[in-house]
């Protein structure tokens, strides 16, 4: 008998615990938290009612019954459409902002994300028509889609950490926010010279799309893969110099590149995407150093360029790439020996020429005594 009185109590009491409700909404300072016991956790939540306004600051941590429970995300549509809000301040506890969070937010000025975030919603930031500048920090790994589009204002964006970024898995243009800025700050500093640290492997897809303040990129050797539209549309860029390390060139990844003059693609190079290089209708010069052409997709390059741009290949390869696509695209492609030496010339003739590099493809600010390659040529500066 007791037996069975002892099993009904503990059957009541499991019950009862699982019709207690997972999760508690609170309000502290203007916010709503949902408080979830069972994971530990808090999440920023929508306003029960009306809407968030005014400045506000998420809090870290919620002490809820005197337990204390880490804030880890910012509830998808949690500030849709709050359009009175004119600050935030997010703490660095969290981890996520959910999609359409910010959706709208039209006085926002500024927004920082902490390096706690590693993952962006979709539209999470569509339409904040009011950002000019936007922090964000060195753990982001996804960004959904439209999350930084609809930035009419936008002019700065602040990283620290630019192997970081080249990491992020970007899922269109639109959720770049650098396909809106003007700026990239770096550690602070305004930078138009960009330089890939080495150890980097891989830039990602729109890593730099649409950003127009790159003047220049320095890739390192380590570099297997450009991503799609890697750097599409940065009108910046007049040259650029593909490492010998680099096998793939993804699709779009120069595209609409329109003022890119020079490009020299290194000796491994094997596949370059479809509509690479479309659009860059001032290609003047290629060389390219691999003895068996890359593979070229279609619309890699565009049509006007077929006449005017000079490609130089390897000496004795001129067979090969006129059996490939290569032929499809340009009608100047000419060897170049390994050994032959076009000129030699003082230093105060550098700025009579074209871009210049060193013997392995990587470009040089300005040439250096010795052997320097400048238009195709092979040219000692004394």
């Amino acid at each position: 008998m007791k037996e069975k009185i002892l099993r009904s109590l503990i059957t009541m009491l499991l019950l009862l615990y699982c019709m207690k409700p997972s999760a508690q909404t609170i309000t502290i300072d203007g916010i709503d938290y949902k408080i979830h016991s069972r994971d530990n956790e808090c999440i920023v939540t929508k306003k029960n009612t009306g809407q968030y306004s005014g400045n506000l600051v998420i809090k870290e941590k919620i002490d809820y019954e005197g337990i204390f429970y880490p804030v880890t995300s910012i509830e998808s549509d949690a500030f849709y459409r709050c359009t009175e809000l004119r600050s935030i301040s997010i703490p660095n506890s969290v981890n996520r902002i959910g999609r359409f969070a910010f959706y709208g937010c039209s006085r926002l000025t500024t927004i920082t994300i902490p390096n706690s975030v590693n993952t962006i919603g979709e539209s999470a930031f569509f339409e904040c028509t009011g950002l000019s500048s936007i922090t964000i920090g060195n753990s982001i790994s996804y960004i959904g889609n439209y999350a930084f589009a609809g930035l009419r204002r936008l002019t700065s964006i602040y990283i620290d950490d630019i192997e970081a970024w080249c990491n992020i898995l970007f899922s269109n243009n639109l959720s770049n926010p650098l396909s809106s800025a003007d700026s990239i700050y770096i550690n602070g500093e305004n930078i138009t010279d960009i330089i890939i640290p080495n150890g980097v492997k891989s830039i990602g897809n729109y890593a730099f799309y649409g950003c127009d303040a790159l003047t220049s990129v320095t890739i390192p050797n380590s570099l297997t893969n450009i991503g799609e539209s890697a750097f599409a549309y940065c009108d910046g860029l007049t040259s650029i110099s593909i490492p010998n390390s680099v096998v793939n060139i993804e699709d779009d990844a120069f595209k609409g590149c329109h003022y890119l003059e020079n490009v020299t693609i290194g000796i491994s190079v094997e596949n370059i995407g479809m509509s690479a290089f479309e659009n860059c209708n001032k290609l003047s010069t290629i060389n390219s150093l691999n003895p068996t052409p890359p593979a070229l997709d279609v619309f890699c390059f565009s049509d006007g360029i077929k006449s005017k741009c000079d490609v130089f290949i390897p000496n004795g390869c001129l067979n090969k790439y006129m059996e490939s696509d290569w032929k499809n695209f340009f009608s100047k492609i000419k060897e170049t020996s390994s050994t032959k030496i076009d000129n030699i010339l003082s230093d105060n003739a550098a700025t009579t020429l074209g871009a210049f590099y060193d013997l392995l493809g990587n470009r040089r600010t300005f040439p250096v005594r010795g052997i320097n390659i400048t238009n195709g040529r092979k040219i000692i500066f004394k």
